[in-house]
């Protein structure tokens, strides 16, 4: 490498252009890191591998979807491709953000290029494939009952397979990440590694947020319509709740299957604006009051939080995972029990009869600019060494 190159940073990714937190994070620290880093992405797609610098597909590469749950070792295809990948990039540096869509060698592969490697978790899927471990999914590794709920069949042995093989190659990762000390408590019984964490950080708003008054307490779901997000018990409760309290709103912001989205704009009782992009913020954040964090799956860090706190909106959220950590109950937010509509209705109850909340200070999340300043000093302390 010449002394006045860039460092050559090869990220691996499950998937580059959906709006997933993990693919907007790794976005983040693409253009963070772009003034000290060459950094190239690769990325499933469809039957192929891209290869992206500055968002821009630059080669794309032959290969075939790896299988799931049962995702193989081996996927010569898939494994044929990174290594013209690595040949092509000549990587000094490489940080693996998310190996689902790849066959499990490829971790190994990287790991053992004798270059530093760096492995991020964003979510459960050391654990298990089922990598939000909903449900009985949490013990799908333990038992069979579990698993067979979870997966539809007896996969244990190669449950147990997969967790021995990957415990051995973090092993031989620089460093692994994760954002969060939740996560790393969750994932300690299964792997004893010595975890860092690092905090996913938010890019500051461009614009400040002016919410204006208003006759009604304005609840707002602000994320993607996934089952696992909870949506649709915050829509219950709240209907349920509208019927005692005509004095509340609920508007709902993301994008789903169309059929749900239909659903949305046709019911009366709720407020739905569709999909958006992280431009929008500032204008979501001006039209509600509280956000609610319906999460049914313990969230590993959730940006949704971050962002509403930067667009200063108090929040009520699942009294789990890092939603739980991070918000604590009557200081900076509210707590419900996950998955509970009674619940989750009463705490909203409690907002619409209470004024206490509007006096707490709402908390500053975490700087994107703090965040790359960080992995900044990581890479080049790795590569000095």
């Amino acid at each position: 490498m010449a002394a006045s190159a860039k460092p050559k940073v090869l990220y691996l990714l499950h998937a580059y252009f959906n709006k997933g937190g993990t693919e907007q994070h790794t976005r983040h620290l693409e253009a963070g890191l772009a003034n000290s880093f060459d950094i190239t992405i690769a990325a499933p797609h469809l039957n192929e591998i891209v290869l992206l610098k500055d968002g821009t597909v630059r080669q794309k590469y032959q290969s075939q979807m790896v299988p799931w749950p049962v995702t193989p070792l081996n996927w010569e295809v898939a494994e044929e491709a990174l290594q013209k990948i690595v040949t092509a990039v000549k990587p000094d540096l490489v940080h693996v953000q998310h190996f689902f869509n790849w066959p499990l060698a490829s971790i190994d592969y990287l790991s053992t290029l004798g270059v530093p490697s760096v492995l991020s978790l964003h979510d459960y899927y050391l654990i298990s494939p089922y990598y939000t471990l909903e449900g009985a999914a949490e013990s799908a590794s333990r038992s069979i009952k579990a698993c067979v709920e979870t997966f539809g069949c007896d996969i244990t042995l190669y449950l147990q397979t997969r967790v021995e093989y990957l415990r051995e190659c973090l092993q031989q990762f620089s460093k692994i990440i994760c954002p969060s000390m939740f996560l790393t408590e969750k994932l300690r019984p299964y792997f004893d590694l010595d975890f860092q964490v690092i905090e996913h950080g938010i890019p500051p708003f461009r614009e400040k947020v002016a919410r204006p008054e208003s006759s009604k307490l304005r609840f707002g779901y602000v994320g993607a319509l996934l089952p696992q997000k909870g949506w649709q018990i915050c829509a219950e409760a709240f209907k349920e709740l509208k019927r005692e309290r005509p004095d509340i709103e609920l508007h709902i912001f993301g994008g789903g299957h169309p059929d749900e989205e239909e659903k949305l704009k046709s019911d009366s009782a709720l407020i739905f604006h569709g999909a958006y992009e992280s431009k929008d913020l500032p204008e979501i954040c001006s039209k509600i009051d509280v956000a609610v964090i319906p999460s049914i799956f313990a969230e590993t860090y959730s940006l949704v939080l971050s962002e509403m706190w930067e667009g200063g909106v108090q929040v009520a959220a699942s009294g789990i995972g890092t939603l739980g950590e991070r918000i604590i109950d009557k200081k900076n937010g509210r707590h419900f029990t996950a998955g509970d509509k009674d619940s989750l209705k009463s705490v909203l109850r409690w907002f619409a009869e209470n004024s206490e909340w509007r006096k707490w200070e709402v908390e500053r999340p975490k700087a994107l600019e703090k965040m790359i300043a960080e992995y900044r000093a990581l890479y080049l302390d790795l590569l000095s060494n």
